[in-house]
């Protein structure tokens, strides 16, 4: 596996799509860490939702895009170090795609809390 990480982060692409996304939810979890004591305790995350309680959760689930946004992230870059040898393109398009996954997590994380700060 580590020949696979080095074969991935050796790609300019890929490595900066994968150093942009760590800083990303480095930002994402710093930002939400900072104002998490300020949050009420029920937050409209679920927009797509009918207007109701159904479309509230409670603070902690503030963590629920950043957690989903990671695990898409490691997925992609597990696959994409994966087939870089045989589909160089295909891993550079999946490490673009976990940045700019990362990229609107953290603009939707950022809009909700100053949205109820």
């Amino acid at each position: 596996m580590n020949g696979h990480v080095k074969t991935l982060t050796a790609d300019k692409i890929t490595r900066v799509a994968l150093l942009l996304t760590i800083v990303l939810f480095l930002f994402q979890t710093g930002y939400i860490l900072a104002f998490y004591q300020q949050l009420p305790p029920v937050i409209p995350l679920f927009n797509q939702l009918p207007w109701g309680i159904d479309r509230l959760g409670t603070r902690l689930s503030i963590f629920l895009p950043l957690s989903i946004a990671i695990i898409c992230a490691v997925i992609n870059f597990v696959v994409a170090s994966i087939i870089y040898t045989v589909m160089p393109l295909v891993a550079r398009v999946m490490g673009v795609t976990s940045f700019l996954l990362a990229l609107l997590c953290f603009i939707f994380v950022v809009r909700t809390i100053l949205l109820l700060t």
